[in-house]
């Protein structure tokens, strides 16, 4: 990392700025811009257009995964794409791809806002949240001086960047205070006085565990932490955080099985199915080939609420107690049930369910 920032990132941002002639510049550098670095990112924002299709398509908006993404593509292809429009008389074809990335980036910025604006809406502003908006804020000014202030650029973004490294180390609004503001601001606005923590959703304690727990490790943000609440509301907030620390800052995974095992005398027909889920908060599945629903909330709550228990007791509970009821001549038996949960959204990673729908 430090060899390529050396050799290349901080060169080439020099470049990038400078307007120095292609005569000037080392061929290794040229080759490495024009033929490797340029075509990659090409690629890698078509890639990203092609992401963007799937999540209009499936209705499923990222949060902050596509952030660093995004961040990452724009770190490397800011000076790229500046350095490559110095070579536009040599192959100006890759003048015209080089000048057409920022238009195409562009758009980005504001799956950016959403990816970011979602996880300060749901835990509030962190150090690492609040240098992602200035980041974004950065990327703003880059875009804007590309398009509108060519022959102005380097002191325009000198500027900028001075405004934004004082407002993130030295103003009243820098990382420290924002963020301890913020996570009081959840505390305050889910628990406000004469609230038990006991009525909050199990959505709203994540939240306020997590801003409670911020704050409880933070020099200043200790004194941010609202003063009516009592300590046994403390106590019970920090109890919790132990055991969401343990079952919601990762997705729950269960997977149990078992063999068929019962009498089949009462039936007539026996089908093998399988299915999973395609709607994220609902327990419901479609089968593969019949393309039939079947809701199997009722069961699966039951697998969630017994998460605490060890495989073994997991899956000689689950054989004991694996039929569901579907219809007034149908049972479905489930053989085996596997998914991933998220606790804090509530909602389904996937669901897939095999078993045999057993006919009277």
């Amino acid at each position: 990392m430090i060899l390529l920032v050396g050799l290349f990132y901080v060169p080439s941002m020099i470049y990038s700025f400078s307007g120095i002639s292609k005569k000037g510049v080392n061929s290794f550098i040229k080759g490495l811009v024009l033929y490797v670095l340029l075509p990659l990112i090409t690629i890698a924002i078509a890639i990203i257009y092609l992401y963007i299709a799937k999540i209009i398509l499936l209705k499923d908006m990222p949060q902050n995964t596509i952030y660093r993404i995004l961040a990452s593509i724009f770190v490397v292809a800011f000076p790229v794409w500046n350095m490559a429009k110095n070579y536009q008389e040599e192959k100006p074809w890759l003048g015209k791809i080089a000048k057409g990335l920022p238009y195409v980036y562009a758009p980005f910025i504001l799956l950016e806002i959403y990816s970011i604006g979602t996880r300060i809406q749901e835990f509030g502003v962190t150090p690492m949240r609040y240098v992602s908006c200035l980041f974004i804020v950065f990327q703003i000014m880059v875009l804007f001086l590309t398009f509108y202030r060519k022959g102005e650029k380097i002191e325009y973004l000198f500027m900028g960047t001075v405004v934004l490294v004082v407002i993130l180390f030295v103003s009243p609004w820098h990382y420290e205070n924002v963020s301890n503001w913020s996570q009081k601001g959840i505390l305050e606005r889910l628990m406000p006085e004469n609230t038990s923590f006991d009525s909050l959703s199990e959505v709203e304690k994540g939240r306020v565990s997590s801003a409670y727990e911020y704050l409880k490790y933070e020099e200043k943000g200790k004194k941010c932490i609202p003063s009516y609440l009592s300590e046994e509301e403390k106590a019970k907030i920090e109890e919790y955080s132990k055991f969401d620390n343990r079952d919601t800052a990762y997705p729950l995974y269960v997977s149990v099985e078992c063999e068929l095992e019962l009498a089949l005398e009462e039936y007539s027909k026996i089908t093998y199915v399988s299915g999973g889920n395609e709607q994220e908060k609902k327990a419901i599945i479609q089968l593969k080939k019949s393309g039939r629903e079947i809701d199997l909330t009722d069961k699966i709550e039951e697998l969630i609420h017994q998460e605490n228990k060890n495989q073994m007791e997991l899956e000689e509970d689950f054989a004991e107690n694996n039929m569901v009821r579907i219809s007034e001549t149908e049972d479905l038996y489930i053989s085996r049930c596997s998914f991933s949960y998220d606790k804090t959204q509530q909602k389904f990673n996937y669901l897939r369910v095999e078993g045999y729908i057993l006919e009277r």
